[in-house]
């Protein structure tokens, strides 16, 4: 904005003396001409100004129209810029909430990751425990493999041994049924002979006691 400057009257009004006579009084009034031109010049210069004024009043309240719209386009824009952050604000709250909740999630989630290595750890220390058991276990196996071995070929030679022993027990049993029968039969002369000799021996005593008496 720019005011036009203001051109400042400077004309000196005369005043007017008492006119004792002729002169005076034509003194009088060329000063009251004087005067009178000096107010009109004052006016005119004062009617510039008024002009120049009216229009830098003008101007002044044009400028300041637009400075107040702009003004309340930049309160609109402020206001609208204090709604943005506001909702960043709230947005921020939010992400924040958000992080956190994430972050607690987070730390939930790598204990459970501690805990599941330590637990696979356990578990590998297990599986290698299982290995050497395994190993063992086979180890063991192999020797009851042997040992199975072994005592199946005892068991072999055991049942050799008892078809042979099965064998002279039929052969024994033959031989013990062979025996009894004799036995029986020796059994039976041995009673026979016996109460033969039982019987001699009566006669022989009778006879005995015969010759006594003669």
């Amino acid at each position: 904005m720019k005011t036009k400057q203001l051109i400042t009257a400077s004309l000196i009004i005369l005043l007017a003396a008492p006119a004792f006579s002729q002169n005076s009084s034509r003194e009088g009034l060329e000063r009251m001409q004087i005067n009178l031109q000096n107010s009109q010049a004052n006016l005119a210069e004062y009617e510039k100004n008024l002009k120049v004024v009216s229009a830098n009043v003008q101007e002044v309240q044009t400028a300041k129209k637009q400075v107040q719209s702009q003004k309340e386009s930049l309160q609109k824009q402020n206001d609208s810029n204090l709604d943005s952050l506001k909702k960043i604000e709230a947005q921020e709250k939010e992400l924040a909430q958000l992080m956190n909740s994430e972050k607690v999630l987070q730390d939930k989630e790598a204990q459970q990751i501690r805990e599941m290595e330590a637990l696979i750890a356990k578990i590998r220390e297990n599986q290698k425990k299982r290995e050497g058991y395994q190993s063992d276990y086979q180890l063991q196996m192999n020797q009851l493999n042997e040992e199975k071995k072994i005592w199946a070929n005892r068991g072999k030679v055991i049942g050799e041994q008892n078809q042979d022993l099965d064998k002279q027990l039929r052969t024994i049993a033959a031989e013990e049924n062979e025996w009894k029968v004799k036995q029986q039969g020796y059994q039976g002369e041995v009673n026979r002979w016996r109460k033969e000799v039982e019987r001699q021996q009566k006669i022989n005593d009778s006879y005995k006691s015969l010759a006594e008496v003669k």
